[in-house]
């Protein structure tokens, strides 16, 4: 059984207001350079998008009415405007690196403990891997590989962890028994063909690890457009399973395993904190309450684990 979650640990004072405040002027950058374009349909299934659910930034959100994903209806024109920056760096490390050890110790041994139901040895990619905190810990095990589309990510991961990366998968001649992508397919404009270059990348009986946000979780629900999750244009997409479940089979995967992990409870006292009145949300065992939305299915993170499909 997975430790318990230190909500402070990952939620410091007004963690929802300076999340809020971090994208938004993530927006206002792209626009002030190579700015955005508005989709007319939906990317995964080609659906016309007519269905506003929130604006966040003044970006609209729809809800495609064929496949049942949420998304961005505005993308930028250029990602390095999102990604590729000195600035992109520093807010990554700041980000995470209070928090580093923790999410080491509590998050990534717990990722590795997953894949090694599946696969006791491996050659691991590790698509979007950011920071590497999870390649710390997973290169004690398995022969590990990253994929970051920031050039000074990936520079910063060669020189301070000696971990090798690429920009992009197409830059790989290799295949893989595991890839794993956590918090990245609700970033990429196009999240079939990326799980379609996860498909080509891996070996017939290999195995894909994906984390993201899930759209059906309480936090969701009950935070709505202040949600930290929401934060177009960096994630783009919002899945619950029946959306991802879509997306997976179009992409020629099926999914294996699923389930709900979260920090939910730390999301809705943020929020409380800070867009209400009301100041806080008291609940007199957060931890047991979050294993019971973990449980039922509703928490903010959902994990799939995929293999190939037969074609």
């Amino acid at each position: 059984m997975a430790s318990k979650i230190e909500f402070s640990k990952l939620r410091q004072d007004r963690f929802s207001e300076k999340a809020y405040e971090s994208s938004k002027l993530i927006c206002e950058k792209v626009q002030s350079k190579n700015g955005f374009h508005n989709l007319s349909c939906c990317p995964i299934c080609a659906t016309n998008l007519s269905n506003v659910e929130i604006f966040k930034h003044d970006i609209p959100i729809f809800l495609c009415s064929k496949c049942g994903v949420s998304l961005a209806g505005s993308h930028p024109n250029s990602f390095d405007d999102v990604y590729s920056t000195d600035n992109y760096l520093i807010q990554t490390l700041s980000a995470y690196d209070e928090s580093r050890e923790y999410r080491k110790t509590r998050f990534a041994t717990e990722r590795v403990s997953i894949l090694k139901r599946y696969k006791e040895s491996a050659n691991l990619l590790d698509v979007g891997c950011g920071s590497g905190w999870f390649l710390e810990v997973a290169k004690e095990e398995f022969s590990v590989k990253g994929v970051e589309y920031s050039d000074t990510i990936r520079q910063w991961l060669e020189d301070n962890l000696k971990i090798a990366s690429v920009k992009t998968m197409s830059d790989l001649h290799e295949n893989f028994d595991i890839i794993t992508a956590f918090d990245l397919i609700e970033h990429v404009p196009d999240p079939l063909s990326t799980l379609k270059e996860m498909r080509n990348l891996l070996k017939r009986d290999g195995i894909i690890l994906i984390f993201t946000p899930n759209k059906d979780s309480l936090a969701f629900h009950i935070t709505g457009e202040k949600n930290n999750l929401i934060c177009p244009p960096q994630h783009l997409y919002y899945f619950n399973k029946k959306s991802f479940e879509y997306l997976a089979n179009q992409a020629g995967l099926e999914i294996i395993f699923f389930e709900t992990r979260g920090t939910d409870i730390g999301d809705i006292q943020s929020y409380y904190e800070c867009w209400t009145d009301q100041k806080e949300w008291l609940v007199k065992d957060p931890e047991g309450v979050q294993n019971v939305i973990d449980f039922l299915g509703f928490a903010n993170h959902a994990r799939y684990v995929l293999k190939k499909r037969e074609l």
